[in-house]
């Protein structure tokens, strides 16, 4: 797999030599100052490997992620987390579905994985040193997540190994709304979806997880073939 980068500081711009980062891939987790390597000096770059606790020396590293100053990993035995300077380490043992993390992202204020060959996401809480709130889903039709991203709306993005996934929360649409067929719009379990005007339902609203709120204002018109 390709590298996976990270640095510690939040803003290169403001101090590119501020400590050492971060470099994974398939052979562990390296620290090597990048300011060094992004200024065209690689030569005085030195890799220093990471014990991981727990951790295997075949440990593949599939993503870094940078959160309120701490660092995660996904790995393929447990999701690492580094804070103050400390690495602590998650497997199924605290609740995970796998030891075998994939990607991860973060979702409405909390952290979401997926794993090595399954269709289920577990999001959890991380505050204090404290892991908390742990849930599952599982993407709909038992696809297998490969990528996870929020977007600027908070929708969770997810693409699998069969397409792309889209599940959203709470919505209010304004207008007629058309969806169109071969078109589908997932809820999460619980979310309340309001369309202020006509809905033509030609494709699909799926519900991920359990039973959603779909409020029509006006007129519902579902066409099928």
């Amino acid at each position: 797999p390709s590298p996976c980068i990270a640095g510690t500081n939040q803003d290169r711009n403001q101090d590119r030599k501020q400590g050492p980062d971060l470099v994974a891939d398939s052979a562990g987790v390296y620290r090597a100052p990048l300011a060094a390597l992004l200024d065209g000096h690689g030569e005085r770059a030195r890799f220093e490997r990471v014990v991981l606790p727990g951790g295997s020396p075949h440990e593949m590293v599939l993503k870094i992620l940078i959160d309120e100053g701490r660092v995660w990993l996904a790995t393929s035995h447990g999701l690492y987390v580094q804070s103050q300077g400390a690495w602590r380490e998650f497997t199924t043992a605290d609740g995970l579905r796998s030891n075998g993390v994939y990607s991860m992202t973060r979702h409405r204020g909390e952290l979401c994985v997926s794993y090595f060959a399954r269709s289920d996401i577990s999001c959890f809480a991380y505050a204090g040193g404290v892991f908390s709130g742990l849930h599952h889903r599982d993407v709909p039709d038992k696809k297998v997540p490969v990528f996870m991203g929020e977007d600027a709306k908070g929708r969770l993005w997810v693409g699998t190994n069969q397409g792309v996934t889209i599940i959203d929360g709470d919505k209010v649409l304004t207008g007629d709304q058309i969806i169109a067929a071969g078109e589908t719009l997932r809820l999460s379990k619980g979310a309340k979806l309001t369309v202020e005007g006509d809905l033509t339902l030609n494709g699909e609203i799926d519900c991920v997880d359990g039973a959603a709120q779909v409020t029509v204002t006006k007129h519902l018109t579902v066409k099928s073939d």
